[in-house]
């Protein structure tokens, strides 16, 4: 084209969570020559305030949650006349699709980035019908939607209806070297002397920490240390657990951790307990700074990302006791952290930001 193509990027906040990772990692790479983005935010705040890119405009609604800036959105909409509007996190994808009568006509392709696996993540929401029911009306509306893996894809198109063709895989990016910097500012605080386990993500029910300090139990004592990095609504039960399990000294709950590399790149494993996944950022950082990963086998493209005795080691979806085996056997595999580090070469952000360029023009095209 011409022209560089407007593309409004909308996220709920700039919270600390994948899905805002990946869309300023978009805005830092997107190529200048080609796309002219902004940002919209229910709210700016959040610890990836600081991270947006100096050039791009950012727009902040006003609004402490997403459907109390809907009505805002679409009053910038109308006024910035974007080619694309670009949504992620379903909540917020579901009011952008509701919005489009509003937005003017020519209305602006729109694109959502759906987060998780829907009929596994909808039943852990409020009012899981209703949800369900959305996105059956919705989701086959939009123009393209990114699933961030085959497992998405395929449950978005079996069960609520999207259509294939618009229907997108493009995997997470990792701005490789961005977070090999991050790493090397230091910081972690880790035990010497044991294996060092490091696990990252809210504490909520999904993310299975609960199935994790299980397997710590079954672990030996004087080998294996865990930290959890991440806060959440279950911390003081997970703490609870942990004492009851005897885990007071082998389990440390450090909170949110603005920059979380140093304890993936300390760490002799990164362990990932979740029951089920969209596409784990943290699992890609945690490879590229070379550490091995183990996790479940859970639905969300592990078996995607982690290959067997190479890069790390799965368990049967949300078994302790075969977590616990996993992690004995990635310890004792000493893979190399080369090799580790090599298998997120597909996942490197020029090559996934090429992939998101090409998806943005052939919306654009459908105007």
């Amino acid at each position: 084209m011409s022209r560089r193509l407007r593309v409004l990027f909308a996220v709920p906040s700039l919270a600390g969570g994948g899905a805002e990772r990946v869309v300023l990692t978009l805005l830092g790479h997107l190529d200048r020559s080609r796309f002219a983005p902004e940002l919209a935010a229910a709210t700016l705040s959040g610890p990836y305030a600081g991270q947006v890119p100096a050039d791009v405009p950012a727009h902040d609604l006003g609004s402490a949650r997403a459907r109390g800036a809907v009505l805002r959105l679409a009053g910038l909409v109308r006024r910035s006349r974007p080619d694309v509007l670009f949504s992620t996190l379903g909540h917020l994808n579901l009011l952008a699709m509701l919005a489009r009568p509003l937005y003017g006509r020519p209305g602006p392709a729109l694109v959502a980035r759906e987060t998780n696996i829907p009929s596994l993540n909808l039943g852990q929401s409020p009012y899981p019908g209703l949800f369900r029911l959305l996105y059956r009306r919705l989701y086959p509306r939009f123009d393209r939607v990114v699933c961030q893996s085959r497992d998405m894809q395929a449950d978005l198109v079996d069960n609520f209806g999207l259509p294939a063709d618009r229907a997108r895989v493009i995997h997470n990016p990792v701005d490789a070297e961005a977070v090999a910097a991050r790493a090397a500012e230091g910081g972690a605080d880790l035990p010497a002397g044991f294996v060092n386990l490091v696990a990252a993500g809210k504490l909520l029910r999904q993310k299975g920490f609960d199935l994790l300090l299980t397997a710590l139990a079954l672990l030996p004592a004087e080998r294996f240390r865990l930290t959890v990095l991440g806060q959440g609504p279950l911390r003081e039960s997970l703490e609870e657990q942990a004492r009851r399990l005897g885990l007071a000294s082998r389990a440390v709950f450090a909170g949110f951790a603005a920059n979380p590399y140093p304890w993936l790149a300390g760490a002799d494993l990164f362990v990932l307990s979740s029951r089920y996944e969209g596409l784990p950022n943290v699992v890609l950082e945690a490879l590229t700074l070379g550490t091995p990963c183990v996790a479940f086998r859970c639905p969300g493209g592990l078996a995607e990302i982690v290959r067997e005795g190479v890069n790390g080691f799965l368990a049967e979806p949300g078994n302790p006791a075969d977590l616990a085996r996993a992690i004995r056997q990635a310890a004792d595999a000493d893979l190399d952290r080369a090799a580790v580090a090599a298998t997120a070469e597909p996942f490197r952000v020029e090559r996934i930001v090429r992939e998101y360029e090409a998806l943005l023009e052939e919306a654009a095209g459908l105007r």
